[in-house]
């Protein structure tokens, strides 16, 4: 164990010596934050501290930073640090016990495969919310799906595969937002946190140079068809986003839950 004191006060880490361990990063981060030791706006101990803390490697703090911001929990401010963020709603809304929120939520996934149905169930609702999406997009919602596109093609230029995963979750969270639709927003960003959770688990979620260049394609081929206000090109350009990546992603989670 490694003691050491943040915040006026005391924070237990456990040196981790597990395989995966930024697997145990990340779940040791999530549990300080729901016991309130790390309240929202906290600014966490950067990347250097944390490795001295946790006893293990910077690539393995920074993979389990890079998953906490994926599913929202933290926010990295370039040049000043990671923060931790105030608790999205639909994790709220997942508050039937006195029990962790969050760290529940992704034992469940963990225990039950979920991801794999969570991907399903995306693979049959996206599309027909991207062509919904067409349909309702205001000029705002236009402008930020054109700078989501702007920064994933970028991520081109510079093979920067982190910046490559942070816009395509962005890309879909789009999605899920620019619907309209609180109740089919919710349920569509709690699949895509369930999916990602144990994507990120597993190599397959490092993307190599040709699946980025293709995954870009047709991100931007969605986007295309949404700037046209196209309902019908937009549903169809997902379906075959859905469809490249059916095989890959089946894969990827068998991966992930195999064990670590």
């Amino acid at each position: 164990m490694l003691l050491f004191v943040y915040l006026g006060g005391e924070i237990l880490f456990e040196n981790l010596n597990a395989p995966k361990k930024s697997s145990l990063v990340f779940k040791q981060i999530i549990e300080r934050i729901e016991s309130g030791e790390f309240p929202p706006n906290t600014k966490l101990p950067n990347e250097i501290e944390l490795t001295r803390m946790l006893g293990v490697s910077r690539p393995v703090v920074r993979e389990a930073l890079s998953a906490l911001e994926i599913i929202e929990l933290v926010e990295r401010k370039a040049g000043d640090g990671t923060y931790i963020r105030e608790l999205p709603p639909r994790y709220e809304d997942l508050r039937f016990t006195n029990e962790p929120i969050v760290m529940n939520f992704f034992k469940r996934i963990e225990a039950s495969g979920g991801s794999y149905s969570a991907f399903e169930a995306r693979s049959l609702m996206e599309p027909w919310l991207a062509g919904i999406v067409a349909v309702r997009a205001d000029e705002n919602d236009l402008e930020a799906l054109k700078k989501i596109c702007a920064r994933m093609e970028a991520t081109l230029e510079s093979n920067d595969k982190e910046a490559f995963r942070a816009a395509d979750v962005d890309f879909h969270r789009f999605i899920a937002h620019a619907c309209k639709n609180e109740f089919l927003e919710s349920f569509l960003l709690q699949a895509i946190d369930a999916e990602k959770f144990l994507l990120w688990r597993s190599e397959m979620n490092w993307p190599t140079r040709e699946r980025m260049e293709k995954s870009v394609r047709e991100h931007l081929e969605v986007a295309d068809a949404i700037i046209a206000g196209s309902h019908e090109k937009a549903l169809k350009s997902m379906e075959q986003h859905f469809v490249f990546h059916w095989g890959e992603v089946a894969k990827s989670i068998a991966a992930a839950t195999s064990g670590d």
